[in-house]
């Protein structure tokens, strides 16, 4: 079970995110991928995701923050802001250690090794401004950071996922209202171009970017 206070950070963190009952049951809703992505879907009262809602549904992240070859829970406390890092072989838990604590407004839309140092950095989302940022991590240390591009109204950051293969991640965006995808090329932090993706179809909305089907 989570520790109090924290749940799972998220792609999309709303206030707060209602993932119910244990996490056992949080991650039977959804689907391991890789080792490296676990979604689970937030409904409304319905049971259907909220399309309406500018954040899309919850995605549970995970990354290898200290190196060691395993993946490793990012945790986050909606309350106090604070971020944690749980340590893990496979699915047995070794230790945590705290992060550092976001500032008023902002979420962990998710992590990438923006700097190319071989360790996952936070990217950061501010839903009411749009702004983006990314903060550098060395484990769990904040080494800085620093603002990326903001983004257009109506639009929100889905992932960070190197889409035109030159190596560096590259934001990932969806229009809720439109279903319109679109990806912003970067240069670390710096807008290099963007392009329009598929519109997806009724009823449905981007939860993240991934390669699926192993072809780079």
């Amino acid at each position: 079970t989570q520790p109090t206070g924290f749940q799972m950070a998220c792609s999309a963190v709303r206030d707060p995110v209602r993932l119910g009952g244990t996490l056992a049951q949080a991650l039977a809703k959804g689907y391991q991928l890789g080792g490296k992505f676990i979604e689970v879907y937030e409904p409304d009262v319905t049971g259907i995701p909220n399309l309406s809602d500018p954040m899309p549904p919850t995605r549970l992240l995970l990354g290898d923050f200290n190196g060691d070859g395993f993946t490793d829970y990012l945790l986050f406390n909606p309350s106090t802001r604070r971020t944690a890092i749980w340590d893990l072989q496979g699915n047995a838990f070794l230790g945590g250690i705290f992060g550092p604590t976001l500032p008023a407004g902002w979420v962990v839309a998710c992590v990438a090794d923006v700097n190319l140092d071989g360790k996952p950095d936070y990217v950061l989302f501010n839903p009411s401004t749009r702004q983006t940022a990314v903060w550098f991590l060395n484990n769990a240390a904040f080494m800085g950071g620093v603002y990326g591009p903001t983004l257009p109204t109506g639009w929100t950051l889905i992932a960070a996922a190197d889409m035109n293969n030159d190596g560096r991640p590259d934001y990932v965006l969806f229009n809720p209202s439109t279903r319109q995808t679109a990806v912003w090329y970067l240069n670390g932090t710096v807008y290099a171009g963007g392009a329009y993706g598929p519109s997806l179809p009724a009823g449905w909305m981007l939860v993240n970017a991934l390669d699926f089907n192993g072809d780079g």
